[in-house]
């Protein structure tokens, strides 16, 4: 006969789902503290994200990025093929001891503008905004370029679904 059609195997069993329930309502009570302390974090790790790809020249990992709308109006390989032509002027891929850092998140309506910086040793910083929203429950980009610029969501000028 098993243990568990016992009356000590059945408190067993209950003790663990209990103690099993209350760790994932633990859990989920954690996530959702640390979203209301820091509401901008999902915001900078894409942020920090899409600026390390676009910095090692990760194209695909920058298309994927971006919003749905973005996606579906222009496909990876036509996007990737194109970020190497920049004028004549060759493209290199950042040394792997540049650091990326977010230096400002500001909300912008339905947007959030996160300010970054890449720092290369030997070379001025550059900043610029990747500007980014929600889109189907989870944080996307939608535009990218210099401070302030205007935003361009393809979600809003009619690629949206």
């Amino acid at each position: 006969m098993s243990s568990d059609r016992t009356p000590t195997g059945r408190r067993r069993l209950a003790a663990a789902g209990i103690a099993g329930g209350a760790l994932l309502v633990v859990a989920g009570a954690g996530l959702v503290l640390a979203q209301l302390l820091d509401p901008d974090r999902p915001v900078r790790e894409l942020a920090l994200r899409d600026a390390r790809a676009a910095a090692g020249l990760d194209y695909a990992q920058v298309w994927r990025d971006y919003s749905p709308c973005y996606r579906r109006l222009h496909p990876e390989a036509a996007f990737v093929a194109e970020q190497g032509h920049t004028g004549g002027v060759p493209t290199y891929r950042a040394p792997a001891d540049t650091s990326y850092t977010v230096v400002a998140v500001q909300a912008d309506g339905i947007y959030r503008r996160a300010e970054v910086r890449v720092q290369a040793p030997g070379f001025p910083p550059l900043d610029y905004e990747i500007d980014e929203r929600v889109y189907g429950g989870q944080w996307v980009v939608v535009d990218r370029g210099g401070l302030g610029h205007p935003i361009s969501d393809d979600c809003v000028r009619g690629g949206g679904s």
